[in-house]
């Protein structure tokens, strides 16, 4: 199987994932995604809330998540980033990323590791 054959089955699997979780009739969207990020270089890990529809600095790059969905039967999150690098203004990623399948969606570079843990409502009396 060639590298391009492989990729493609790849996008195939996550076009079907995403179908078959925003097809789901109890999907809720929420306000917050909870990420995992790893700096590689300073082996650094933070998880943070990023707050919906909101452009969030963290070291060099911009990461803005514009929709975080919940299947809440199962405990499946799926949300939408877009990762950008903030030294030349290039994206790094943009798509869907899934809590329960991180070799498929997750993100790499040579300085971080992004995953997507969950996502949540936070209201006035969260911390």
């Amino acid at each position: 199987m060639t590298i391009r054959s492989i990729l493609m089955l790849k996008r195939i699997l996550i076009v079907l994932i995403i179908f078959s979780f925003i097809g789901t009739s109890n999907a809720e969207n929420k306000n917050f995604a909870v990420l995992l990020i790893t700096n590689k270089m300073t082996s650094k890990t933070v998880t943070t809330n990023i707050p919906l529809q909101k452009e969030i600095y963290f070291d060099n790059i911009n990461i803005f998540v514009s929709k975080c969905l919940t299947d809440s039967s199962e405990l499946k999150f799926a949300g939408f980033l877009k990762i950008k690098n903030t030294k030349n203004n290039v994206v790094l990623f943009k798509g869907w990323m899934f809590s329960y399948s991180p070799s498929i969606s997750e993100f790499y570079d040579q300085q971080f590791a992004i995953k997507l843990i969950k996502c949540k409502t936070l209201t006035n009396q969260d911390p």
